[in-house]
């Protein structure tokens, strides 16, 4: 556990606040003064074979910020280096679980557009429509179908979707 506050405090310096930027990482091992003793401190640590301070960087690097506070780096080489194989476990599977949390969240945002971007473009197709003076035609085509059933039909949609399947089974 020194070890892992004498890297730290090489890399922080005093500074609990600072951010450390891979490139900046990089450049401080390629440091005259510093750099070989940092090496030294790091390969004490025995990361696996090909393992590179940039590896380490990103692995650290928890919230995806580009940069590494002292605390991600003193806690984050704490838990890889203090901990059981349950616990790494445990640390694994969150690790899994918030990519699966950011993965949904960034479908609803998706579908959520998807969405937003039909209303509007049913929107724009209208007043075309009315300016031409042409009416709305049937839009219950095969070939939308597999579209409409991969995606959930927007609000504005829904209504229309409804009207034109109820006219579509009467015929």
């Amino acid at each position: 556990m020194k070890k892992v506050e004498e890297v730290a405090d090489i890399i922080f310096g005093q500074d609990d606040d600072e951010r450390i930027t891979r490139e900046e990482l990089q450049e401080l091992l390629c440091d005259a003064e510093q750099g070989e003793t940092l090496k030294n401190l790091i390969r004490d640590v025995d990361l696996p074979l090909g393992y590179t301070v940039e590896d380490l960087h990103s692995m650290l690097d928890g919230d995806t910020s580009g940069s590494l506070t002292k605390a991600e780096f003193v806690d984050g080489l704490d838990r890889l280096l203090f901990s059981n194989h349950f616990q790494h476990t445990c640390i694994l599977l969150s690790s899994i679980a918030d990519c699966r949390e950011h993965a949904q969240r960034v479908l609803r945002d998706v579908q959520k557009q998807i969405s937003q971007e039909l209303c509007a473009l049913k929107t724009e197709v209208q007043l075309l429509h009315s300016k031409s003076g042409l009416t709305t035609t049937d839009t219950s085509s095969e070939e939308a179908e597999p579209i409409l059933l991969q995606f959930p039909p927007p609000a504005c949609l829904q209504a229309d979707m409804k009207r034109v399947r109820s006219d579509s089974s009467d015929s």
